[in-house]
C-alpha cells in the first residue's frame, strides 16, 4: 500500500482472520464507504469510522446479508407506434436540400410529397425501371 500513496502509512489497527472472509468483508466495506471513496483503495473516513465499520462488519457478518433492491422508477408509457402503410417510405433530408426541394415544388404548383414522387418515378423511367 506504502507504494501507492505519497505519505507515511503506518497500521492502526489489525485482524487476523482467514483470507476468504477478508476479501468478503473488504469487499462489503468498499461498498458500503463507496460515496467517500476518493481513487481506488483510498476513502477519506476517519480511522474511528473505519474501525467501526469493520467491526460492525465482521461482527454480523454483513456480506452474507443481501443487499436491499433498489425500487425502479417505473417505465413511463409508450405510445404504439404508427404502422405504415405499405406503399409509404420515410425518406430523411438534410436541411439544405429540403429548402431547395421546397422551393422546386412551390413553382411547380404541388406538395413536397408529390414532387419527390414525381421526381423519383421520372429518374426511374429514365434509366429503364418498370413501375406497376
Amino acid at each position: 500500500m506504502q507504494t501507492s500513496n505519497p505519505f507515511p502509512l503506518s497500521v492502526l489497527h489489525s485482524i487476523e482472520m482467514e483470507w476468504s472472509l477478508a476479501r468478503k468483508a473488504e469487499a462489503f466495506c468498499h461498498r458500503e464507504m463507496k460515496a467517500k471513496n476518493t481513487s481506488g483503495e483510498w476513502f477519506l473516513i476517519s480511522t474511528d469510522e473505519a474501525v467501526l465499520l469493520i467491526g460492525k462488519t465482521l461482527d454480523l457478518r454483513l456480506w452474507e446479508k443481501k443487499p436491499a433492491k433498489k425500487k425502479k422508477k417505473p417505465k413511463p408509457e409508450r405510445k404504439p407506434k404508427k404502422k405504415m402503410a405499405e406503399d409509404r417510405m420515410h425518406i430523411r433530408i438534410p436541411p439544405d436540400v429540403k429548402q431547395s426541394l421546397k422551393e422546386m415544388s412551390d413553382e411547380a404548383g404541388m406538395t413536397m410529397s408529390s414532387f419527390l414522387l414525381r421526381m423519383m418515378l421520372e429518374t426511374a423511367a429514365e434509366r429503364g425501371y418498370v413501375i406497376q
